[in-house]
């Protein structure tokens, strides 16, 4: 299932590539409306100006490096001969969305431009008209499309967070990649990935699996980073916790083992 780092990488990706287009539509639009005095509703653009909203190579760029391999990775991943995941779902439909929406910008860019150069004025009026109403439906409809596929993402996560690959990816990469989703970065993504003891956790397991590796450089700092989360759990009686303590004192007690006093005085 090293599959999964894939899929999140190439998500995060696409999501924050889409931002871009998204934001610069965005604010394209807000200016066209207050230079003209109007709601954004109510905003009529010439051909020109409506073709340069969005930037057309993204949208390609978007929906063929990003969107396509990640489309491939969902369905490898979630997708079953007679079910799929609702995160799968969601990918595919911000797929066909995209690419509905690359036709509609060559639609107004190329025969838009062309019946007006022939004077066809019913034709071009009509393709205005759709683009009009083709644009703000689409791209809001996708931007909402990546949030609800982020909060699924998210509730599938703790499937994954014993998956050495997987694990050790998020640690060594992660907080490039997540940064400017999370605030705290890996430490954020982490409350997702390990909803029961967060942080604590998510380093003490991946510091488990360099340590049974023989990784020890990056055991040891792992396991240090896992201690300054320690003290925000004290419930030593549930089960579960217990465990992951004993998989932490292993580790720990191995490249510290002048502090194991202080760990024998929790047990």
């Amino acid at each position: 299932m090293h599959r999964i780092w894939d899929l999140l990488e190439n998500f995060f990706k696409a999501k924050l590539f889409f931002k871009e287009i998204y934001d610069q539509y965005e604010e394209m639009v807000l200016e066209h409306a207050r230079r003209r005095g109007v709601h954004r509703k109510d905003l009529r653009l010439e051909q020109e100006e409506l073709t340069k909203l969005i930037d057309f190579s993204k949208l390609v760029e978007l929906r063929d490096k990003y969107l396509a391999p990640l489309k491939e990775l969902s369905h490898e991943i979630f997708r079953q001969s007679d079910s799929t995941d609702r995160f799968d779902r969601f990918v595919n439909t911000i797929f066909h969305e995209i690419s509905i929406l690359k036709e509609e910008h060559y639609k107004v860019k190329k025969f838009a431009a062309e019946y007006e150069e022939e004077n066809e004025t019913e034709e071009f009026t009509i393709i205005l008209d759709e683009v009009h109403e083709a644009f703000p439906r689409i791209i809001h409809h996708v931007h909402n499309l990546f949030r609800k596929a982020k909060k699924r993402l998210e509730k599938l996560l703790p499937r994954y967070n014993r998956e050495k690959v997987f694990v050790r990816s998020v640690y060594i990469f992660g907080e490039d990649l997540l940064s400017r989703e999370y605030s705290e970065g890996v430490i954020g993504f982490y409350e997702r990935m390990y909803p029961r003891y967060g942080a604590f956790e998510g380093y003490t397991v991946v510091a488990k699996s360099f340590y049974d590796s023989g990784f020890h450089l990056q055991a040891k700092e792992a396991i240090g980073l896992a201690k300054g989360f320690l003290e925000r759990y004290t419930d030593h009686q549930d089960e579960f916790f217990q465990k992951l303590y004993l998989m932490y004192t292993e580790v720990y007690r191995y490249y510290f083992p002048s502090e194991v006093g202080s760990l024998l005085s929790r047990e």
